[in-house]
């Protein structure tokens, strides 16, 4: 029982909080994972300015399509200390040299 309290209260606490930074980068791919109830989670995979690849969350209202320009804040969560990426806007843009670059 203690146990199960334990992982509650873990999962409870976890949540993205902290300091947010931000940073853009070129929506590579996007996909959705359909949930049982509500609707589908969108992900997007980004190449951020530094070449690595992430995968992110896309906001409601954020335009997902390849090859635009993300923007993105990164959250920390609370307990676990994990990176949490979310698309929250999204620009006509191209890539120069592995560099987003609005138009």
């Amino acid at each position: 029982m203690l146990v199960l309290i334990a992982v509650f209260l873990y999962f409870s606490f976890n949540l993205p909080s902290g300091a947010v930074t931000e940073t853009v980068g070129i929506i590579e791919s996007v996909g959705g994972i359909p949930k049982k109830y509500g609707p589908t989670k969108i992900i997007a995979s980004v190449r951020l300015n530094d070449g690595s690849i992430i995968q992110a969350h896309v906001l409601p209202g954020a335009i997902a399509q390849k090859e635009r320009v993300a923007h993105i804040r990164i959250l920390r969560r609370f307990l676990s200390g994990t990176k949490v990426y979310e698309v929250y806007r999204t620009e006509q843009g191209k890539c120069i040299n592995n560099q987003a670059q609005l138009l």
